[in-house]
């Protein structure tokens, strides 16, 4: 008995300390919350920063290149945004990063001095990237997030690159590559060349002129108000095409195409394995169109326009006009 008695005043202070203990860090743990959250929406109130995807905070670094002939712009991030845009009263290209940290009580944050930071200028090509000194989990690699937005004259080639984030460019002309792996791809009012590819994103586009190349594994694809050569890929997206002109190459997988043209060039391809297909034609062009699947529907046609329909098994044949262009 005199043990148990002991044994209680020796144990009941320690289990006591401990209690307080962690009283103590759960009201540092809110209160750090709390002015996080504050600082937050200071922050965000008393910004100026008009790009589409940068965060709210103050650039972490800013520099400004002067190039003579048309720039390049390479940039790759492992975890961030990419944003890439016009201004008209620029000479040269400014480059802006932002750091985005997240912290836990657990694992705590991550130092700037884990990640190399480049950006530089050879010639007319600009170069920044961020990457890794040293490699760490995926759940790690979250902790910081590296933003970039990039301001250039309106004729400019790019290469942008990032693992987990999105890509906006808008208002260029010349050769632009953008891939991610996760993350949506934007591009709007480029004329030119245009090369997309994401893995688990979707791609949406506005006012393309020139060549369009644009690839997703599990995301839609949009395209709208554009014109020339566009081919468009996903395996597991619906593609849609609203206001097109010019030839078309578009195919899914598991999804549905949806295509309305103002204008047919040359010719227009669409395939789907288990999906739909829905084809809106100008009425007034003349076309052949050749078509494999379960079931037709052709009664949006104007019949005055059909000079043939033909329909065989699984085929079906139908020319309007002299049936110059192919579909």
């Amino acid at each position: 008995m005199c043990f148990n008695k002991l044994l209680m005043k020796t144990i009941l202070p320690y289990y006591t300390f401990i209690f307080k203990l962690l009283i103590i860090v759960l009201i540092f743990s809110e209160s750090l919350h709390a002015y996080d959250l504050d600082r937050g929406t200071e922050n965000l109130e008393n910004s100026n920063t008009t790009s589409e995807l940068s965060t709210e905070n103050e650039p972490h670094e800013t520099h400004f290149f002067r190039v003579r002939g048309i720039p390049t712009i390479n940039v790759s991030t492992i975890n961030g945004n990419i944003e890439l845009v016009s201004d008209p009263d620029i000479n040269g290209v400014k480059v802006e990063l932002y750091v985005e940290r997240s912290f836990t009580l657990w694992s705590g944050p991550r130092s700037i001095d884990d990640f190399r930071i480049i950006i530089r200028q050879r010639g007319d090509r600009i170069i920044a990237s961020v990457e890794e000194r040293r490699s760490v989990s995926s759940r790690r690699r979250g902790d910081v997030q590296f933003h970039f937005v990039v301001y250039t004259p309106y004729e400019v080639n790019s290469d942008l690159r990032t693992s987990t984030g999105d890509i906006f460019i808008e208002n260029l002309t010349g050769d632009q590559f953008l891939q991610n792996q996760t993350g949506n791809i934007s591009v709007f009012n480029s004329t030119g060349r245009n090369q997309i590819s994401t893995t688990t994103g979707n791609i949406e586009m506005d006012y393309l002129n020139g060549v369009t190349f644009a690839k997703s594994v599990n995301g839609n694809i949009e395209l709208s108000n554009s014109s020339g050569e566009m081919r468009l890929r996903t395996v597991a997206g619906d593609i849609s095409a609203y206001s097109a002109s010019g030839t078309l190459v578009a195919a899914t997988t598991s999804g549905n195409i949806r295509t309305d043209f103002r204008e047919v060039s040359v010719g227009v391809y669409l395939e789907t394995v288990s999906g739909n297909i829905d084809l809106f034609m100008p009425a007034e062009t003349s076309y052949k169109i050749d078509g494999e699947a379960m079931q037709f529907d052709f009664s949006g046609m104007i019949q005055v326009s059909v000079t043939s329909l033909s329909r065989r098994n699984r085929s079906a044949t139908l020319t309007t006009g002299t049936g110059e262009i192919p579909v």
